[in-house]
């Protein structure tokens, strides 16, 4: 999918006759507090400078902060040291996979790592269309390209846009 393509899915959804490349969609299930519709356009919110530099050259490190919404910056983990990184894998071999999954689905990520997983070789999911079910609940479809998807980024942007919990199906 293009970054225009992406940009209009993002603004205002498939059209009618348009049908998802790669092996098709799936859905994340943003549940909210009540806010699934501000949910959504904080996403959109977050995703758009990623989008305006999916072709030509992609930013620095140090360029992110300033071109993201400042929401995303705060909402994100400081970048770890060496040492914080040695102390948190050795946390993490000791958790049960019980525990690692319950890690990984509520740590916040750091800015970094999140925006890794939008350069465009890393790429593996792209916005297709979004909906609110109801004020509680936001869905939002991408079109993946292979299986099994990458989706920590997906569910991490919808956590930190207002999400308290988002399950992706399979």
């Amino acid at each position: 999918m293009t970054a225009e393509d992406e940009r209009r899915h993002l603004e205002e959804g498939p059209r009618p006759e348009e049908r998802p490349g790669g092996v098709g969609t799936m859905i994340a299930r943003a549940t909210c507090a009540g806010d699934a519709d501000a949910v959504l356009a904080q996403a959109r919110e977050a995703l758009d400078p990623v989008l305006d530099h999916q072709s030509g050259r992609w930013p620095a490190d140090d360029e992110w902060p300033r071109l993201l919404p400042d929401w995303v910056v705060r909402a994100s983990a400081r970048e770890p040291t060496r040492d914080d990184a040695t102390a948190w894998l050795a946390r993490w071999q000791w958790l049960t996979p019980e525990e690692q999954s319950r890690v990984e689905a509520t740590a916040p990520w750091t800015l970094l790592n999140w925006i890794h997983w939008f350069r465009p070789e890393n790429r593996q999911w792209y916005w297709w269309n979004a909906r609110v079910q109801n004020p509680g609940l936001a869905l939002v479809e991408v079109q993946i390209d292979g299986w099994p998807a990458p989706t920590g980024a997906l569910r991490w942007l919808l956590r930190v846009a207002g999400a308290f919990e988002v399950t992706v199906d399979n």
